[in-house]
């Protein structure tokens, strides 16, 4: 799995130097190849301190335009919360150690905006309220919650899924593609038993696939179970270990 969707899309990035010259800038011309360049820089283990330095003063007038369809929105914030999660651990990966704090402390910024990597995740993609900065998550969160970002978002850790580039164009397409990866891959049926074991990722989010149920209804749609059977679910347990080249 690793490495196929870098395969697909970097033919259609620009080059590293056109990259540099977006991140100079104080907003890039476009958002969402921004935020693919941003990632790219880190998988090619070049400098990114530009890319994050004008996420600093980007201008969010000018972002909120750019942003303008569900399709970019999404692209935009699945790539830029992989993005500074990477940065985060390269900058210090010691950091990680403590998870909590890594994910829920506000150091993220984002056009003046101090953000945490949750407040992205969490306040942005699946819309769960914020108690400061309402106005800045009342512009930039999406219209409605895709369970799908749960095999797009990587944080870090050996169990989460690879990290891949998002476009707007083929969002659908890639977002499909992202589901049937990390369900197929992490998911087993045991038919004497009838038991199912999946990625805990569906306990913890089971609200945003429609409880036990709309996990059950996925697993089948994917084939994992058969159509005629309830099966019990078992869930398989998180591996934390840091592993940062998940591509």
């Amino acid at each position: 799995m690793k490495g196929t969707y870098l395969f697909l899309i970097v033919a259609g990035l620009c080059t590293f130097a056109r990259c540099q010259d977006h991140a100079e800038s104080v907003y890039p011309k476009n958002a969402v190849a921004f935020s693919q360049n941003f990632l790219l820089a880190i998988k090619t283990e070049q400098p990114y301190g530009t890319f994050r330095d004008t996420l600093k003063t980007i201008d969010l007038g000018r972002l909120e335009k750019e942003l303008r369809s569900p399709e970019q929105k999404l692209a935009f914030w699945i790539n830029t919360y992989n993005s500074l999660v990477q940065a985060k651990i390269r900058d210090d990966v010691s950091a990680f150690e403590d998870q909590s704090n890594f994910f829920k402390t506000a150091d993220q910024e984002i056009g003046g905006t101090k953000v945490s990597l949750d407040d992205i995740e969490s306040g942005i993609l699946r819309l769960q309220p914020r108690s400061t900065n309402k106005a800045f998550f009342k512009t930039f969160r999406v219209a409605q919650i895709d369970p799908r970002i749960h095999f797009t978002l990587n944080c870090g850790a050996t169990s989460c899924p690879p990290v891949a580039f998002y476009s707007p164009e083929k969002l659908e397409e890639e977002l499909a593609a992202a589901e049937l990866s990390f369900v197929t891959q992490t998911s087993k049926y045991d038919a004497v038993e009838n038991q199912v074991t999946i990625s805990e990722l569906f306990d913890w989010y089971a609200a945003d696939f429609g409880g036990k149920a709309g996990v059950i209804q996925l697993l089948k749609r994917l084939g994992i179970v058969p159509q005629a059977v309830e099966p019990e679910i078992r869930y398989s347990t998180y591996d934390w270990h840091l592993d940062i080249e998940n591509y």
